[in-house]
């Protein structure tokens, strides 16, 4: 009887304890965009727990967080440059206002950004050159590179460790594949770069890692980590932002650290994914397209990184006329681009590229035209430039190198009607009308 009395006694304890539990746990109020952003970041069932006020790990507290801020953060074009505004989609590094989840893990884009530089050898593939060598190399042409795009308002810094690390299992061991590596693999590849540098490697000031690895075979490219908000925590910083470095970075050299960084900051790859000609899209005319032939990043994706200012667009309203000088896109100050809106997810742009700055191996020069779909996920054609050979070398320097228009030359696209009246030094003067 004692023995009933006792169970009953505990259960109406814990009945209290559940139900005062409940009335404390007060539901905190998502919106679909956080929500969204959080069931990719931790799951639908941890989301849930959080959005009905239960107590939750220090994972989901952190991309609560990080989604948070997403969510109210400005992703649009900036103020003052209505026709390069596009609605937001839910795809994957969109052309246009970035997804909360995207937002909430890109890396920022100006201003000074320190990246730990780890090297990283393996008991099969073991690191020959000085690391110095290598950042002085392709690595510190990469840093070059990305100030030159946006006319020094980045200002990427490299704090490199000064001597190999081994990891603890050979390089063919991590589930590299031609040109593939699943997200797991890739978490696990940094944890173990990670270890063995976390206790002579300080992380407390660094915004991403590169790993380098010797050129070997076993990891053959150069993918990009966009981890969940918090996916390491290092020296006390949160550490979710990664490139690591394969065989490709020694063999194209100073186009992959940008290019890779570039995913950092948001931009997708403009090259096919979905097949045919790989490069039909854009050919040589960004660096999230080509690598191989280097030139720089268009004027949409300058805008979109912040290295353009609203006052260096030109809108050409729905039904007028609009005559422009534009600058060559790797000189600093002037007009750069024409934007036409199309609708609310589309436009069309007109850009003035000549042999300047990061674009002096181009073969071609002159307007160069294209559209932009803010609804196309990554790979799969959100920019595509007019004109020019899709395969081949173009006038010798890639797919649709030969794309520019010359003076007198004229080009119809999604109902907007670009011409080009003349050139004067490397000006460029267009008459965009859009319908």
């Amino acid at each position: 009887m004692k023995a009933t009395v006792t169970a009953a006694i505990l259960a109406l304890a814990v009945a209290a304890s559940l139900a005062a539990t409940a009335a404390a746990a007060k539901p905190r109020p998502l919106s679909a965009a956080q929500r969204a952003c959080l069931v990719k970041a931790v799951g639908k069932k941890n989301a849930d727990l959080y959005a009905k006020g239960a107590r939750v790990s220090a994972r989901t507290k952190a991309a609560v967080t990080a989604c948070t801020k997403a969510a109210t953060s400005a992703n649009a074009a900036p103020a003052g440059a209505p026709c390069a505004t596009l609605s937001s989609t839910d795809a994957y590094l969109s052309e246009g206002p970035w997804n909360v989840w995207d937002a909430a893990v890109n890396l920022r884009s100006t201003g000074k950004v320190r990246a730990t530089v780890l090297f990283v050898d393996f008991p099969d593939s073991v690191g020959t050159a000085s690391p110095q060598s290598i950042v002085d190399g392709w690595m510190a042409q990469g840093v070059s590179w990305l100030s030159g795009t946006s006319y020094g308002r980045l200002s990427l810094a490299l704090d490199a460790h000064s001597a190999w690390l081994r990891m603890p299992k050979a390089a063919s061991a991590y589930g590299w594949d031609d040109y593939s590596i699943s997200y797991d693999d890739h978490l696990y590849y940094l944890r173990d770069a990670f270890t063995v540098a976390d206790p002579k490697v300080d992380f407390a000031h660094t915004d991403l890692v590169y790993v380098v690895a010797p050129p070997t075979r076993m990891i053959p490219f150069s993918p990009t980590f966009r981890g969940e908000p918090g996916a390491f925590i290092l020296d006390g910083k949160k550490v979710d932002k990664a490139v690591t470095f394969g065989q490709d970075a020694y063999t194209y050299g100073k186009t992959v650290l940008p290019h890779e960084t570039g995913h950092l900051f948001g931009l997708p790859d403009l090259y096919s994914l979905i097949g045919g000609d790989q490069h039909r899209f854009v050919g040589v005319w960004d660096f999230m397209g080509n690598i191989f032939d280097p030139t720089d990043l268009s004027a949409w994706h300058r805008l979109k990184l912040g290295y353009l200012d609203a006052s260096q667009i030109a809108c050409a309203d729905s039904g007028k006329t609009t005559e422009a000088t534009l600058t060559a896109l790797g000189a600093t100050g002037g007009v750069k681009a024409v934007v036409a809106k199309t609708s609310p997810t589309t436009v069309v742009v007109v850009e003035n590229r000549q042999k300047v700055g990061n674009d002096a191996g181009i073969c071609e020069v002159g307007a160069l035209v294209y559209s932009v779909d803010a609804t196309p996920e990554t790979g799969a054609g959100p920019m595509k430039v007019q004109g020019g050979a899709i395969t081949g070398q173009g006038c010798g320097y890639g797919a649709r190198s030969d794309a520019p228009l010359q003076p007198g030359e004229s080009v119809t696209v999604a109902g907007v009607a670009v011409t080009v009246i003349s050139r004067k030094g490397t000006d460029v003067v267009v008459r965009v009308t859009a319908p």
